[in-house]
């Protein structure tokens, strides 16, 4: 007669394990003689992902993408697992790869384990994505600016204007901000003055960009600096008193900064007689520049008459 004497579970993972079984046999006459054999159930399937991590797009925001990522690691990326023989899971992960693409945005690349009881792992993929697609902001707009004519083209302040971006200001919450222009010349209005339309980009380093506009403007209101010549007599017998008067006129001078300039004068205006020929010319010299702007002198040529009458005969 066979019966079974005993069982013995024998630790294990999960619900596999050793059972031990003793078998007795007994003969007629009541003599009796045991066995022992083990049943033994084994696991060595690893868990089956019923659903995958997925990856996690995020818009770069630094104040709140590390608490993201956190909890999207503690979730194992919403990956679900399941098994046939073990009821719980030990879930880790890995970071396998990283790819920037601008700044610190980029791929960061996560394997996922999970383990049963019994110590059998899978593994799965997911990407954390980090990306920037906002353009930086504007928190000052270009300021126009408006200078006076120097006569060297405003050189030094166009380039202080232009290397301080119009002193505009602009951030961006992911990156860096780098500014260009799209400075060319200054549209000529008259002399060395006119102005420019010029447009400054910020761009952050994912390539994102804002722009803001201003003008540079160059203008004129000096009027130009002349100087008159000293008032001149003459005999009004003199033959050279043509050509005295006429070099005498050349000799006013006017300068201006920024324009060439064109003298006129008034020679011959009235003339206030004395007696004979002789009397006294004011003469009123003009200066004008290219963006008519004038400036006035005036001086005298007096002509008298010194001689005595001479008998002919």
């Amino acid at each position: 007669v066979w019966s079974i004497l005993s069982t013995t579970d024998l630790e294990g993972c999960g619900q596999s394990g050793t059972t031990m079984y003793t078998f007795v046999v007994e003969d007629n006459c009541g003599n009796t003689s045991t066995t022992e054999a083990n049943v033994i159930i084994s696991d060595t399937t690893p868990p089956s992902f019923v659903e995958l991590p997925e990856d996690r797009m995020l818009e770069c925001y630094p104040s709140g993408n590390d608490g993201a990522l956190l909890s999207w690691l503690a979730g194992h990326g919403g990956a679900v697992a399941a098994d046939d023989c073990s009821d719980s899971f030990l879930w880790s992960y890995d970071l396998i790869n990283v790819i920037y693409d601008c700044d610190d945005n980029g791929t960061r690349t996560y394997r996922f384990y999970v383990e049963d009881e019994c110590g059998n792992v899978s593994s799965a993929d997911a990407n954390f994505i980090l990306f920037d697609s906002t353009p930086p902001e504007i928190s000052k707009d270009a300021e126009p600016f408006l200078a006076e004519c120097n006569g060297s083209s405003n050189a030094a302040e166009i380039l202080n204007w232009l290397n301080n971006n119009g002193f505009a200001e602009a951030n961006d919450i992911c990156g860096n901000v780098t500014w260009t222009n799209d400075y060319g010349s200054i549209a000529s209005d008259c002399g060395t003055t006119g102005e420019v339309l010029v447009t400054f980009t910020a761009t952050d380093d994912c390539g994102n960009s804002i722009d803001t506009d201003a003008t540079f403007t160059i203008e004129d209101t000096t009027v130009p600096v002349i100087i008159c010549p000293e008032p001149i007599t003459l005999e009004c017998s003199d033959p050279a008193n043509d050509a005295i008067i006429d070099a005498w006129l050349s000799t006013v001078a006017a300068t201006d900064e920024c324009n060439t300039v064109t003298i006129t004068n008034t020679y011959p205006n009235t003339f206030e007689g004395a007696c004979g020929e002789t009397g006294v010319y004011t003469v009123i010299f003009t200066a004008t520049d290219g963006c008519n702007l004038i400036s006035m002198c005036q001086a005298t040529i007096t002509i008298e008459d010194n001689l005595d009458p001479e008998f002919l005969i």
